[in-house]
């Protein structure tokens, strides 16, 4: 006769710390209600390269550092919505375009990390323009 205990596995329950929030919790805490001082409405196309195509009105929440990631996440949606919308394809017009939906916090640390990507950019270039070119320097 075969014996059943041996193949019961023992589970160990989960131990759930109360304390800990949850960043992304499983309920949707209620959005934060969109005015004119805390948000900025666009009138987007829905065919960006035509200029008869309908028209529509998306507002998007200014960041100002101390959101949910939920809408943080949010924010991120609409502003790829918002550059598709208003067919802003150049780095500097997108740059401009999201500058203007931050404020305090969000912005600074979205204007040092845009700082911080130009420069390795212009270093990457400078590099690359140099005689011999950039493998050369590498190489050497």
């Amino acid at each position: 006769m075969l014996d059943l205990q041996f193949f019961t596995m023992k589970i160990a329950p989960t131990v759930t710390n109360p304390k800990k929030a949850h960043l992304l919790p499983l309920v949707p805490e209620p959005a934060d209600k969109k005015t004119a001082d805390n948000s900025i409405q666009y009138q987007l196309r829905t065919q960006p390269t035509d200029a008869d195509s309908p028209t529509y009105k998306l507002s998007i929440l200014i960041l100002k550092g101390g959101e949910t990631v939920r809408a943080i996440l949010k924010w991120m949606e609409d502003s790829a919505k918002i550059l598709r919308g208003l067919n802003v394809t150049g780095g500097p017009d997108q740059y401009e375009t999201l500058q203007a939906t931050l404020d305090g916090t969000a912005k600074s640390l979205f204007n040092d990390k845009a700082l911080s990507l130009g420069t390795a950019e212009q270093t990457r270039q400078a590099a690359a323009a140099a005689p011999g070119g950039a493998r050369d320097q590498i190489n050497a």
